[in-house]
C-alpha cells in the first residue's frame, strides 16, 4: 500500500474538482481528508490562506480574483503567475517531448517541473509566495494543529504525522 499521508492525501482534494461543489455522498475516507485538507486555512502561514483560496470551486477551480498573479497567504506577497485551474490535474500527462508534434507537452505547474499530484502539491505549500510555509515540518505541525492527526492515524496507523516530518509530509 502507497502512503501519501500530508502532501499526497491533498491529492484527493484536486481529485474532487467536479464532486466539491455539491454535496457528495460516499465519499471514500481518503477523499473526505483530501478535502477538508483543500479548504483548510490553517495550511499556511499565517493561517487564512487555503488552497481553494486560489483555486475557488466556483470560478472553476482557479484565482477568481482575476488578476495576471495570485497572492500567497502573505498581504502584497504575488506568486510570478496567476493560480491555474486545478480541474483536470489528475489528467495531465507527465513532462515530455512529442516527437510527432515536435514539442514538450504535459508536467504540471507552468514550466512542468512536477511529475507527480504528489510533487505538485509540494510546490504551493511550501512556496514562500503561495502558502509560505519555509519547510515540511511546518506543514505538517499545521495539519497537527487543524485537529486532523486522528483522521490520519486511522487512515496511516497510530503516530502517522509524528517523528520524521519529511516522512509524514510525504513517504514516497
Amino acid at each position: 500500500m502507497r502512503l501519501w499521508y500530508v502532501s499526497g492525501i491533498l491529492v484527493y482534494g484536486f481529485g474532487l474538482a467536479g464532486p466539491v461543489m455539491a454535496e457528495v455522498v460516499g465519499l471514500s475516507p481518503e477523499q473526505q481528508l483530501g478535502k477538508a485538507l483543500f479548504f483548510e486555512p490553517r495550511l499556511s502561514t499565517p493561517a487564512g490562506a487555503s488552497c481553494s483560496s486560489c483555486h475557488t470551486p466556483s470560478h472553476a477551480f482557479a484565482d477568481p480574483r482575476m488578476r495576471p498573479v495570485s497572492e500567497g497567504a502573505i498581504a502584497d506577497h504575488f506568486t510570478s503567475r496567476n493560480a491555474p485551474t486545478a480541474m483536470y490535474l489528475a489528467e495531465v500527462p507527465p513532462l515530455h517531448f512529442d516527437k510527432k508534434h515536435e514539442t514538450l507537452i504535459g508536467g504540471l505547474f507552468y514550466d512542468g517541473r512536477a511529475d507527480t499530484l504528489e510533487r505538485q502539491v509540494e510546490g504551493p505549500l511550501l512556496g514562500v509566495a503561495e502558502m509560505a510555509n519555509r519547510v515540511k515540518s511546518r506543514v505538517v505541525e499545521n495539519v497537527r494543529g487543524a485537529g486532523y492527526a486522528e483522521r490520519f492515524n486511522t487512515l496511516y496507523g497510530a503516530r502517522a504525522l509524528e517523528g520524521d516530518s519529511d516522512k509524514a509530509f510525504a513517504p514516497y
